[in-house]
């Protein structure tokens, strides 16, 4: 049986990290969709310099790529042996013999079992519910409105140009970060020793080796925003992109143990947020009013906490980088 590749079990359509990071997101804000936008740039360099090696490869009668390509489809045939075919140049006239239309098991990081899920979106949809939960009560509590929308806008600002950080080191980085990611879910049978591989960038394509079937529990939905996110300025994303390389399988991995189930704990912004409705709905203003004082602190002191965080890993990353460069 004989076929066009398009139309093959082993045909791999091309996934640009752009469209991956991008989905992973799930973001519309001003700062991610900027940071997306400049890996597209990027992305448009790399997949001239794809076409360029695949008329080379043609010329001299070879069909490997030699690495799995990310702006151009591939025949996954050998895909687990590290051997990426040029489908054009495998399939020339459509000769290939080994075409088949016979479905494949997908082994999607969604239902892998070695699948960990940060839980920082929720955690910053929950400090949105506190600031709208301030915002409802502000006229019995007497506090002005205008302090707790900027607080809220500066929270939303924040939470973009994290995410949009995190897209962006997760692509320059290649897919591999040094610090456990607070958005994107990552491999924790592949992640090891300061080493954070993440799953949409590792295994675009559904193919794993290493994926393990998980339990029937679906894990908890993100609930939704209590409020629209409106666009919000772009971080600084001057930095140039270096061209995004195939991903190196880890060899022989030490899985990262998972957490030990146990129910988890109120945090103190979650007490906070509970005993401020409490108030509000018995009548008790001025605890109230003492309690929307106390959330305040709280999210400010996270939002101080994040930002050291993300200036910390910044400097390594700067560090780093300085490193790589003056050993060219």
């Amino acid at each position: 049986m004989r076929g066009p590749c398009p139309d093959c079990s082993c045909y791999r359509i091309a996934r640009p990290a752009s469209e991956l990071l991008s989905n992973a997101m799930g973001s519309n804000d001003t700062a991610v969709l900027t940071a997306i936008g400049k890996i597209q740039d990027d992305e448009k360099e790399l997949d001239a310099q794809e076409d360029m090696l695949r008329a080379r490869l043609d010329q001299r009668g070879q069909s490997d790529w030699g690495m799995r390509p990310i702006m151009s489809p591939y025949c996954g045939l050998d895909e687990q042996a590290g051997v990426y075919h040029v489908a054009e140049i495998r399939n020339s006239g459509m000769q290939c013999e080994q075409f088949t239309t016979e479905a494949r098991p997908l082994h999607d990081c969604s239902t892998c079992a070695h699948r960990a899920t940060p839980s920082r979106s929720i955690e910053d949809v929950k400090q949105e519910q506190a600031y709208a939960a301030m915002s409802s009560g502000k006229a019995a509590t007497g506090n002005s409105a205008s302090m707790i929308e900027n607080l809220w806008k500066e929270h939303l600002q924040s939470s973009a140009n994290r995410r949009a950080n995190e897209a962006r080191d997760t692509y320059q980085r290649k897919g591999i970060l040094p610090a456990e990611p607070n958005y994107l879910d990552y491999c924790r049978h592949l992640s090891r020793d300061g080493r954070f591989v993440v799953c949409v960038l590792q295994n675009p394509q559904a193919t794993c080796a290493f994926w393990a079937p998980v339990a029937a529990t679906p894990p908890a939905p993100v609930p939704a925003s209590p409020v629209a996110r409106s666009a919000l300025p772009s971080p600084d994303l001057t930095e140039s992109l270096p061209p995004l390389q195939p991903l190196v399988l880890p060899q022989a991995p030490q899985p990262v143990a998972a957490a030990a189930s146990a129910p988890a704990a109120e945090s103190p912004l979650d007490r906070l947020t509970r005993e401020f409705v409490e108030a509000q709905s018995r009548g008790d203003h001025q605890q109230a009013a003492k309690l929307q004082m106390q959330i305040q602190v709280e999210l400010q002191n996270q939002n101080a906490r994040l930002e050291m965080q993300s200036n910390i890993a910044k400097m390594y990353h700067d560090i780093s980088m300085g490193i790589i460069n003056n050993m060219k």
